[in-house]
């Protein structure tokens, strides 16, 4: 059971990190560049996930998902943010 809780707070320490990083620095020049990157990364991670790692590769993949998650999420609000101030 604590493996599963390290993984999962890896992943939200990658939200975390990822969010606090974009609130530091300018906002992405391409948000919809990196969202697709990102879609396009995120699935190799889980397929990744499935092959048979240590479990510090794991972790390390679940945070680096996480970081996806975070670009992702808050690279979607600047898309959305940035629709909206055009109109």
């Amino acid at each position: 059971m604590a493996e599963l809780a390290t993984i999962n707070a890896c992943f939200w320490g990658g939200i975390v990190v990822a969010t606090l990083v974009q609130v530091r620095l300018r906002p992405l020049a391409r948000p919809g560049r990196a969202l697709i990157v990102i879609l396009a990364v995120g699935p190799a991670n889980l397929a990744a996930m499935g092959a048979p790692i240590s479990f510090a590769g794991r972790a390390v993949l679940s945070a680096i998902w996480g970081v996806g998650a975070g670009v992702a999420r808050l690279g979607l609000a600047l898309v959305d943010v940035s629709e909206i101030s055009v109109v």
